[in-house]
């Protein structure tokens, strides 16, 4: 080997991504279209199915009984029924993951993908932050008008 010749070096291998470590109370938001309103499917952890919505509407309802079913996060007001039975407000443990993290990472919107986290239901609404597909974030929110301001910012709207 001459003097001036260099041995080649291996490029250095790139950092694999980073898996995605979602807290229980996340939710994958997949958008699967948009024209007069929003139309996808909804995840978590704590529930196994899929939750269909045509609206903006019908997803914020889709999140809430979901959140009402596994009671986490829980919410901080009872709701008011005009039925006889009245549930006791009582605290309930935590409940326990039904998906993996890598299970909900495979869920994709045909057009975006959110991951949604609701820290607390407080004062009849909701607080907590949204953040895109890759983890990067997409907007904080003190109710659910700035959630939805925030998904429309994000798609354009």
């Amino acid at each position: 080997m001459a003097k001036n010749e260099k041995k080649e070096q291996p490029e250095p291998k790139q950092p694999e991504p980073k898996q995605q470590v979602f807290p229980l109370n996340t939710v994958r938001l997949c958008i699967d279209t948009y024209e007069k309103d929003i139309k996808g499917r909804v995840y978590s952890k704590l529930y196994d199915g899929e939750a269909r919505f045509n609206s903006c509407s019908e997803m914020l309802l889709c999140i809430d009984r979901l959140y009402d079913a596994c009671g986490y996060p829980q919410n901080f007001q009872e709701k008011r029924s005009f039925s006889e039975q009245k549930e006791q407000l009582r605290r309930r443990p935590v409940p326990k993951a039904r998906r993996t993290d890598e299970e909900l990472c495979k869920q994709k919107g045909e057009y975006r993908t959110f991951n949604l986290i609701v820290w607390s239901r407080m004062s009849a609404g909701w607080q907590g932050k949204l953040l895109r597909h890759d983890g990067t974030m997409a907007g904080s929110f003190t109710s659910e008008m700035e959630l939805l301001g925030c998904i429309c910012r994000e798609l354009r709207i």
